[in-house]
């Protein structure tokens, strides 16, 4: 996961830096493959997919979601990103496509719209955070890994008119449990959490899963995956013993996302990962901006 000089990089974007590097220093902390001067610049277009746990525990979540998302979008636009956002739950057993437009937060019930675009101008964050507001009614096994398979790679159509292909692909999933993606049925007694922890080696390998996405989603500018969760936790829970929060916010518990974390860690440079359990969801998405959308690295020249 990106941790390298962030300062130095935004420096170079707010330059408009795109030609060859003059500052090129083969001790710098850029991956292996930057160090021959290559350009850097940020993406012009960004389309954010957002992966909302829908589960039965985290409108409240939900709701600070969308509080803290419009700053985090505006900021986008003001450095001259064209921004659109579209909305898929973790519920596996729901239609493939985006989710119907949130009508469930306040000043939300006359929302139409399934995709909020920078493009249309207007109110337009206002429709991005009534979307990630889907209620609880969904399933309460979190399959988030096998929903981007599926909206990303198997049925990118089904996403309408959301995907572009001049776009950089922003994929952020925002869930108090972990992924449990698997076709297996699940066995054992207890919470749907606990089932998937005791039946982890049935579970599709997260290996699989971020493979088939970085190589298979649409586009010419490359995927990264931004991961909103409990922390992961090296415990191991008896037999008879559920599964327990990993850290508590003022708006409920989390638990920990050991696939989730591990799926963050494969994507690299392209991936973040951030707790879940903080007050202030406005700087976890200040940080995703910072280390997946802010700078791409060895640009064609």
């Amino acid at each position: 996961m990106k941790r390298l000089a962030t300062t130095l990089l935004l420096g170079l974007l707010a330059a408009g830096c795109v030609d060859d590097n003059p500052g090129y220093a083969p001790e710098s902390g850029l991956p292996e493959a930057c160090r021959g001067g290559e350009a850097f610049e940020q993406p012009d277009k960004l389309d954010i997919l957002m992966v909302v746990d829908n589960s039965g525990d985290v409108e409240g979540e939900q709701e600070r979601l969308a509080s803290a998302l419009p700053e985090f979008l505006d900021t986008l636009v003001e450095r001259g990103v064209a921004v659109r956002v579209g909305v898929v739950t973790t519920d596996a057993s729901a239609a493939p496509g985006l989710a119907p437009p949130g009508q469930i937060a306040d000043g939300c019930e006359q929302n139409v719209q399934a995709i909020a675009s920078s493009d249309d101008g207007g109110d337009w964050t206002k429709i991005a955070a009534c979307n990630v507001v889907q209620g609880e009614a969904g399933q309460p096994r979190q399959q988030a890994l096998e929903v981007i398979e599926r909206s990303v790679v198997e049925r990118p159509g089904n996403l309408g008119a959301f995907l572009r292909d001049d776009a950089r692909l922003l994929v952020v999933v925002f869930s108090n449990e972990d992924d449990c993606s698997s076709g297996a049925q699940l066995g054992g007694e207890g919470a749907v959490r606990t089932q998937c922890v005791r039946n982890a080696g049935r579970l599709t390998k997260v290996s699989s899963y971020v493979d088939a996405i970085r190589d298979g989603a649409p586009g010419s500018e490359g995927v990264a995956l931004a991961v909103v969760s409990g922390p992961p936790s090296a415990r191991e829970f008896g037999p008879d013993e559920p599964v327990r929060p990993v850290c508590q916010s003022t708006l409920g518990a989390a638990y920990p996302a050991n696939r989730l974390f591990e799926a963050a860690t494969l994507f690299g440079d392209d991936g973040v990962f951030e707790n879940l359990c903080t007050d202030d969801l406005s700087f976890t998405l200040a940080e995703i901006a910072a280390e997946a959308v802010d700078v791409r690295y060895c640009v064609d020249q």
